[in-house]
């Protein structure tokens, strides 16, 4: 029931709108990364600031809710999908850590 609801609320934030603004963001960035426009933003500055100047004027909420999954919450068949069953714990040696706690106390 707790994944569902997360999943739920992350699929309510991807509107149309903010996938449409996504998108505008990451068009600007290959303008201004761009080669070729580079010497055509030094020719004529103003469309650079403009460009750099535009502000977004749907922002997505951040849910930080959404931001990490505790796998006790994702169903066994997600988790074969995403690797995190293959992940596992790491198993402690007992030896170890018993001989260098008893190595302190030699006399």
């Amino acid at each position: 029931a707790a994944f569902k609801y997360r999943a739920k609320d992350a699929w309510r934030a991807v509107t149309r709108i903010a996938v449409r603004e996504a998108r505008l963001k990451e068009i600007k960035q290959e303008i201004f990364n761009c080669q070729k426009l580079k010497s055509y933003f030094e020719d004529n500055p103003t469309d650079l600031q403009v460009l750099r100047h535009d502000k977004a004027l749907h922002t997505v909420r951040l849910q930080p809710h959404l931001a990490d999954v505790p796998e006790y919450i994702v169903p066994p068949t997600l988790k074969n999908l995403s690797g995190i069953a293959r992940r596992g714990k790491r198993k402690r040696d007992h030896s170890k850590t018993f001989e260098s706690s008893t190595a302190k106390f030699r006399v």
